[in-house]
């Protein structure tokens, strides 16, 4: 599966793409710039969701949401490849 951020109608979203058949799904993460964590079960991104910016994780259904930053400027987080750690430029 592939994420991948796009500003269709005037706010980021995160969409998924199935790679096999171009499948696409019906879940979108309101945020940009996602990063798989090493397992592929959740996401960390950059977002304003409820009113709040900054890097947040989530399932990769949108679930379990839980924001981990509270800084507008935080932006490109990446997991460590253990799934330990995750860096971001601030």
């Amino acid at each position: 599966m592939v994420a991948f951020d796009a500003n269709f109608s005037g706010d980021w979203r995160i969409y998924f793409l199935g790679t096999s058949d171009n499948e696409q799904f019906r879940f979108e993460i309101i945020g940009e710039q996602a990063d798989w964590s090493p397992d592929s079960q959740k996401v960390v991104y950059r977002s304003g969701r409820d009113g709040r910016t900054g890097i947040w994780i989530s399932n990769r259904d949108d679930s379990g949401h839980t924001m981990i930053t509270d800084n507008g400027s935080d932006s490109f987080p990446a997991w460590s490849p253990d799934g330990r750690k995750i860096a971001l430029c601030p």
